[in-house]
Parts: C-alpha cells; sequence; structure tokens
C-alpha cells in the first residue's frame, strides 16, 4: 500500500513513499505458518532477521506477533524483542478477485502512533509488470505526522508516491468507541470504498465515517517501481491474495516507544461472478430449460406468456374481476458489486385497472422481480413494475417496488438500467430472475434483459 506524501510537506515526505506491500527486494519466507480464520487460510509472513518490504521492517511469526483469541478475533502486533521491533503481516493462500470486500476492526486505528501503518489490501507478487501488482487498498496511517487528521485513506495502485493524486483520498477519522466496519467493492469499471462505525451491517447512513469512488474515466498510469503497463483499474489476475498488516513507516520506532495491537474481528469476500443475458431471439423461452413458467390463477382464467418476434409477451383475456400472474422465472447465483445494474427494454401494452392495485395484487401489465440475498441473509423482491393506467402497490415484507405508473400506452422504454444497490445497499447476490405481468386483463412485453458488472 502506498503512503501518500503530506500535503503540507509534499517536497519532503515524496520522498520516502512506500508500497504497503513489498517496494523493497523481498527475501523467501522462513519456517512458513499456517493458520485458518475467516473462511481462509493465511500465512504469517516471517522474514526473522532480515529487513523487507514494507518498511523495510522485520517480520516475525511468531504467536506473539499473530494470533486468534478465545473469540475467535485476530490479533495482528507489532512487538519489541532484543531491541529490535517485529511487524505482523498474513495473506491468504487462496486467490480473490474482483468482488466485495469487508473488514470488521475491533481497535480503534483512529489514534495510531504516527508511525504506525494497518493495511487491509490485495496484492499479486506475480503481476507488476501487467496489472501493478493487482492492489486495492484501505489504510490507516498518519505518516509520520502526528498532527494529520487524515488517517484513513483509499486507493487504487499505482498511485507512484502519491503523485498521482487522482488514485487516492484521505479522511479523518473519529470513531465511536473501538468498532468499526470499512468496505470495497471491486470490478473492472469502477472501486468503491465505504467506512462506518461499528459492526452493524448493512450499517446505517448515521454511522457513515467516509466513502469514495474511483471510475474508469481517468487515466491509465504506469507503476514506476516496475515500469508497469499504464493502467487504469488493475485486473485481479491469477494469484491475488489478500493481505492485512500492521507496520512501521519506514521502519521508524513507534514515537511513543510502546507495542502496537490491532484486532480484527472478521474479513468477509464475496466473489463477483457471472452475468445474465437473455433476448428471447431463440424462439420461445422453452428452448432454454433452465427457464420455468410459473402462471397463477386463484381459479381465474389463467395468464399466457409466449414469445412472439423475439420478444416476451405476457397477457391475460377474459379475467375481468378475477386477475392472475403470468411470468416465467430463472434461477441464477450472481454476486453483486455497488456498480452491478439491470437493463431491460419494456412496452406496457394494455390493462383493464386503472389505478394500478387490485383486490389482493397489484395490477401491472410488465413486471421484472429480482430474488436478492441480503448480507445478514434474508431474501428480499426488487419489482420494477409499468403500467400506463397508474398504479400503486400493496405494501408487503421484504419488496421492494419500484413502479413506472404513466408510461406511454403501447411505446416501448428502451434501455432501462437501474443499479440495483442503489435501493438495497446490503444485497449480496441476486438468485432469481422473473419475468411477467398481473392483473385483470393486462398485456405487455419485455425484450434484451441483462444484468451487468
Amino acid at each position: 500500500m502506498n503512503k501518500i506524501s503530506q500535503m503540507i510537506i509534499v517536497v519532503l515526505c515524496s520522498l520516502f513513499v512506500f508500497n504497503c506491500k513489498k517496494d523493497e527486494v523481498t527475501s523467501p519466507l522462513i519456517s512458513e505458518r499456517t493458520f485458518t480464520w475467516s473462511g481462509f487460510t493465511w500465512v504469517v509472513k516471517n522474514s526473522e532477521e532480515i529487513t523487507v518490504g514494507p518498511g523495510p521492517n522485520y517480520f516475525s511469526n511468531s504467536t506473539d506477533n499473530v494470533w486468534i483469541d478465545n473469540a475467535g478475533e485476530l490479533h495482528l502486533k507489532v512487538t519489541k524483542r532484543n531491541g529490535k521491533y517485529y511487524c505482523a503481516e498474513v495473506y491468504t493462500t487462496e486467490s480473490v478477485a474482483y468482488g466485495t470486500y469487508t473488514f470488521y476492526l475491533s481497535s480503534s486505528v483512529d489514534n495510531l502512533d504516527k508511525n504506525v501503518v494497518v493495511g487491509l489490501f490485495t496484492w499479486n507478487n506475480k503481476n507488476c509488470q501487467t496489472n501493478a501488482n493487482s492492489e486495492i487498498d484501505i489504510e490507516f496511517a498518519k505518516w509520520g505526522n502526528g498532527a494529520d487528521p487524515n488517517v484513513l485513506q483509499y486507493s487504487v495502485q499505482p498511485t507512484n508516491g502519491g503523485g498521482a493524486t487522482d488514485r487516492y483520498s484521505r479522511f479523518p477519522m473519529h470513531l465511536n468507541g473501538d468498532y468499526s466496519v470499512h468496505f470495497f467493492n471491486w470490478t473492472s469499471s469502477i472501486v468503491s470504498w465505504s467506512s462506518y462505525h461499528g459492526h452493524t451491517n448493512p450499517p446505517p447512513q448515521s454511522n457513515l465515517i467516509a466513502a469514495w469512488s474511483f471510475g474508469s474515466n481517468h487515466s491509465p498510469t504506469s507503476k514506476t517501481e516496475c515500469s508497469s503497463n499504464p493502467i487504469v483499474i488493475p485486473a485481479p489476475e491469477n494469484d491475488t491474495k489478500l493481505d492485512l498488516n500492521l507496520w512501521l513507516d519506514r521502519a521508524n520506532a513507534p514515537s511513543n516507544g510502546q507495542e502496537i495491537e490491532v484486532i480484527i474481528h472478521r474479513v468477509d469476500y464475496y466473489p463477483l461472478t457471472g452475468q445474465f443475458t437473455e433476448n428471447f431471439d431463440d424462439g420461445d423461452f422453452t428452448n432454454n430449460p433452465a427457464w420455468t413458467s410459473n402462471v397463477t390463477s386463484s381459479g381465474c382464467p389463467l395468464g399466457t406468456i409466449s414469445v412472439t418476434n423475439g420478444e416476451l409477451r405476457t397477457y391475460q383475456t377474459n379475467g375481468s374481476g378475477c386477475g392472475n400472474g403470468a411470468f416465467i422465472y430463472i434461477d441464477v447465483d450472481i454476486l453483486l458489486s455497488a456498480s452491478t445494474k439491470i437493463q431491460f427494454d419494456v412496452k406496457p401494452t394494455f390493462s383493464d385497472v386503472s389505478g394500478g392495485a387490485g383486490v389482493q395484487n397489484d395490477e401491472y401489465p410488465a413486471v421484472i422481480n429480482l430474488w436478492l440475498v441480503t448480507s445478514i441473509g434474508d431474501t428480499v423482491i426488487i419489482r420494477y413494475a409499468y403500467n400506463y393506467r397508474g398504479g400503486a402497490s400493496w405494501t408487503r415484507t421484504n419488496y421492494i417496488v419500484i413502479a413506472f405508473p404513466n408510461c406511454q400506452q403501447n411505446v416501448w422504454k428502451r434501455n432501462e438500467q437501474f443499479i440495483i444497490r442503489d435501493y438495497l445497499p446490503n444485497a449480496v447476490k441476486i438468485v432469481k430472475v422473473q419475468v411477467g405481468g398481473q392483473g385483470w386483463n393486462y398485456e405487455g412485453y419485455f425484450d434484451n434483459i441483462s444484468i451487468v458488472n
């Protein structure tokens, strides 16, 4: 992780900027020690009597420096032995990639000694040339300036010693107690970060400490350390690891002479997988065996759902006073990022109910339902509903209705787009996509449905 030069002393500090992982030549690790925690197997970095980056520092795999307590929390500690300070670092044996990363901290990292750095980041030791080590960072540090309130730092590498000022951002942080939770979402087109007081997830907006994002509109940058290919957002490639460390900036001893300990409650990683596309050009939807028809009647005439001219049509006739729903659905497993969106074309053609709410259900001739699982395990349905005769929705538990009741009748609305987490910030993945319509007599069309990251 790159040290950001202090703005008030840029000329001096820019000479001492280091990567939070390895900016100096690193020796092979000695006496490898591993342990399992938070769903991963971790390697404890160990350099013994050789200084290595970042810092450069001595790193120890002693249980005095890295251990799991009885409550299952990870402790990283900088210790002093025989006149030397030994730092702590762990990294996963498993590879990570695009996805959502969550770090629950149980230490007041807002009050660190000015020479101490805490790093939560991704790192690939094999791809500096192609992707600048695939490094996405959250750091807590004062970088030698004890008066600096901006202890929280987000960055996407390379920042080249703070020279690429658009690639990082720093924020003040004053915690309400010891607990905090920190997120980043890494995709090919955007990286977004946020930090909150407490361990509540999803966190209330009132607990927000800071948030920032970095998109693909920035200029490509080369990592000077290895003259890498210019990149905007690094790709993970193979062998990218999740890394946690506690170290001393430029190997300077803690200014108060005290050992330092940081406690991490747990980390979560949800990989970003899969996209979804359906344009119905293969004829009837039944040609795709993954789709399942779901027509409900409750004793009413059945609705119909079919494909005509490469468009999905859902309709019902002879159903006045007796409503139903005609849908198809497909089970999926699509993990979400902050930028994952659904897009589609939709055309509400007919509805014989004005106002949009029937006796027991919504009256919308064109509906898409996304079944979502949240970070706390709840299932929530987001409904995108279209009509031209007004609309109302019944209040239901675990439903979020995004309604467009005043569309133009029988006119396509092309390329409708919605970022899914705008309406459900703690959504983790989509498990079902359901498309159709419902009401008394109705008719609606869909085409070109996709879910993209």
